[in-house]
């Protein structure tokens, strides 16, 4: 008969380190970076507890009884951007200064940043300067009326604290996604009766719904911003386009299956504002995979009478790496 030990050895392995490298997290928090084994992570808990190898304090699992007394708000938020990504995270951990961690998911580098109120010049200064290596940055900021004063380069998205920003100022919601998505860089532009929407990073996998808001929301904020400033066709008949975009430097390992994609909640907040009706009787749906400079997604929305010479146009254009 296998010991406890024996059972739990890996897992309890897994849970010591992330306790001792981030100094406190929540049970929550450890129930998410372990999806899936809600009960075997709890009962380790209790069993590392009882061991003394950790400390149950004030609802934080700590490494020290002193953890919970000094506690980093910064990496305990960066945490919940970790555990948004946790199913396509390879490595995780502490980051360097300004870093609070730093993990690896889909061949690319992510590093969260928290931007304390009144520090936007000094993450400014540290992080405009040249990196042997090009990070993703996910930015955590006490306050949204910081996020016009950050230029960061390289930025994917302002993930997991929005909500807490919700409940706790009075700036709207809408208001607050539309700064997010001027700072992720997303852009919608019409050409010659093409609509391109550009995304700064390929699609989310498809996954629970938590998970696609850091993008998603953004997006949808800026559709409805630039449906504000001037009026959008309406298609009886259309094609969309997701022309998937992998950095032409990184492993083609990374391309993923269309059937992985979270690509109908995207199609939905566009035939909400372009479509008639995003049924397939109205709409085709395409999709090509390509290669670039950097890692992104064209959504482009035409009448499909247009398709074909926007196709051929694109495939003259771009190195393909699939047949379309």
């Amino acid at each position: 008969m296998k010991t406890r030990e024996q059972t739990y050895g890996q897992e309890a392995t897994s849970i010591l380190r992330d306790i001792t490298m981030y100094r406190a997290l929540t049970e929550e928090q450890l129930l998410r970076l372990y999806p899936g084994k809600r009960g075997k992570v709890q009962n380790l808990l209790s069993y590392l507890t009882k061991q003394g190898r950790i400390w149950h304090i004030d609802g934080l699992y700590c490494a020290a009884p002193e953890c919970a007394r000094n506690v980093d708000k910064g990496l305990l938020a960066a945490i919940w951007v970790l555990a948004d990504f946790i199913d396509r995270v390879e490595f995780h951990s502490v980051g360097d200064f300004p870093a609070k961690l730093i993990f690896f998911a889909d061949g690319e580098v992510y590093e969260v940043i928290h931007a304390a109120n009144r520090k936007e010049t000094l993450i400014n200064h540290i992080l405009s300067a040249p990196a042997e290596e090009t990070s993703s940055y996910l930015i955590l900021v006490d306050k949204p009326e910081q996020i016009p004063e950050l230029e960061i380069p390289n930025v994917r998205g302002y993930c997991r604290l929005r909500h807490l920003i919700y409940s706790t100022t009075s700036i709207k919601k809408e208001e607050y996604l539309t700064s997010a998505a001027v700072m992720q860089g997303i852009k919608v532009e019409e050409n010659d009766g093409v609509l391109e929407i550009t995304l700064p990073c390929l699609l989310p996998k498809r996954k629970q719904r938590q998970s696609t808001e850091y993008l998603l929301d953004p997006f949808t904020a800026a559709m409805s911003q630039y449906a504000t400033s001037r009026p959008l066709p309406r298609f009886q008949h259309c094609v969309i386009c997701f022309s998937h975009v992998y950095c032409q430097d990184l492993p083609e390992r990374r391309v993923r299956d269309y059937d992985n994609l979270e690509l109908k909640r995207f199609l939905d907040v566009a035939a909400s504002f372009i479509l008639t009706d995003g049924s397939g009787l109205l709409c085709d749906a395409y999709n090509t995979t390509e290669l670039g400079e950097t890692d992104c997604t064209r959504i482009s929305i035409m009448d499909s009478k247009h398709f074909p010479t926007w196709l051929a146009e694109r495939q003259a254009a771009l190195q393909s790496i699939t047949d379309f």
